[in-house]
């Protein structure tokens, strides 16, 4: 099992690129909208054949209905996908990595 935290582009194509693939895959979001578009086969965004990679492994090899302690705790690998926005003097703002992490290790 693979846990993707964050479920953006990036995240998002990480974890239906491991589903295509065989993997099992839990995905993790706060954001309850994404998760609800995402429930709804609706990407939030535009990448070819991501759509109708959606509609095949939605409940098959890719979850995202799974408590973030179980899929932790089932996983092997853990990918953080969050968002790292830059900050007024360049440098880029962390927050949601590190709230990622401490949620992983809770």
């Amino acid at each position: 099992m693979i846990t993707v935290l964050g479920l953006g582009f990036v995240g998002l194509t990480t974890a239906l690129g491991f589903s295509k693939k065989g993997f099992r895959v839990y995905g993790i979001d706060v954001n309850k909208d994404r998760v609800n578009s995402i429930k709804n086969y609706e990407v939030p965004f535009y990448e070819p054949y991501l759509e109708d990679a959606l509609k095949e492994e939605l409940g098959k090899n890719f979850l995202i209905d799974t408590p973030l302690e179980t899929a932790v705790n089932d996983s092997k690998v853990i990918i953080i996908c969050v968002g790292t926005p830059g900050n007024a003097d360049g440098s880029a703002d962390l927050t949601y990595l590190l709230d990622a992490v401490k949620n992983v290790f809770e």
